[in-house]
């Protein structure tokens, strides 16, 4: 799966890093932190935690939480990336980045700062991450094939009035693609959080009546599903609209109590 590709390149970068970098913490001049990522991981592990010890259906329970190619393994592995290219890579003064570099100088991974958003390419994954550090925001998008084992992926974490929002948009064909979205209180999640699991669905096969009507693949590219941040609408009228999933699975923490329901296609 994906998330073994994204696991190995943490381990590749962290050996090039030693012989290809110097000591960049030694700098005040180091890439912004991703701190929210760790209150991130807790939220999920509680959620997580609830969802094993239920009777969830295990096949919903791999699809979300598998660290093996999981949902949110996806993120919790572009989050290790981030912090590992954060932690060693150097800053290029003449060229206003941070970069990570090969023994011979060539750039494997750089950071730079476009428009108040911190953005990070690696050139050879066909990975691009924007972190916004004033609102503690981060988007991810990864150009694949697409197929199983190199999907097209876009994924967000969103701040907003005391919430985080989310999705994770794994595309694995041209005609396929699977989701979650989610949205929790910060400050307590297991008052408050909902996540939705399901299956994609394109533009041109909505409103829910054509949905029904036609069954027969329309294919679509991944780029069509704007980013919370760049939508028009609230970002609480964007969780409730579903329009664009085919729902399998509600998972909740509602003032601490967790619950789920599932859903029929």
């Amino acid at each position: 799966m994906f998330k073994r590709i994204i696991a190995v390149l943490i381990i590749l970068f962290l050996v090039l890093f030693s012989f290809g970098c110097g000591d960049s913490t030694s700098s005040s001049n180091i890439a912004p932190d991703v701190s929210f990522s760790q209150d991130f991981d807790s939220a999920v592990n509680d959620l997580d935690s609830e969802a094993l010890s239920s009777n969830l259906d295990s096949e919903f329970y791999g699809d979300i939480f598998n660290e093996d190619g999981g949902f949110f393994s996806i993120l919790t592995n572009y989050f290790g990336l981030y912090t590992e290219f954060r932690n060693n890579a150097e800053y290029n003064s003449e060229e206003e980045r941070w970069e990570a570099s090969l023994e011979g100088g060539e750039v494997l991974i750089y950071g730079e700062f476009i428009d108040g958003a911190f953005v990070v390419t690696a050139p050879g994954m066909d990975l691009t991450i924007y972190f916004y550090p004033n609102e503690e925001s981060i988007t991810f998008e990864v150009q694949g094939v697409p197929d199983s084992t190199e999907p097209n992926i876009r994924a967000e974490l969103y701040k907003s009035g005391g919430y985080y929002y989310g999705f994770i948009l794994e595309q694995r064909s041209t005609t396929r693609a699977y989701m979650i979205k989610f949205k929790y209180l910060i400050s307590n999640p297991t008052d408050e959080f909902d996540l939705y699991y399901g299956s994609y669905v394109p533009i041109a096969a909505r409103p829910l009546e054509s949905r029904l009507s036609n069954r027969d693949p329309i294919e679509f590219e991944i780029d069509e599903f704007d980013f919370i941040r760049d939508r028009t609408e609230l970002p609480d009228i964007w969780f409730s609209d579903t329009t664009y999933i085919n729902e399998y699975v509600y998972l909740y923490f509602d003032g601490g109590i967790f619950g789920y329901d599932t859903f029929v296609y």
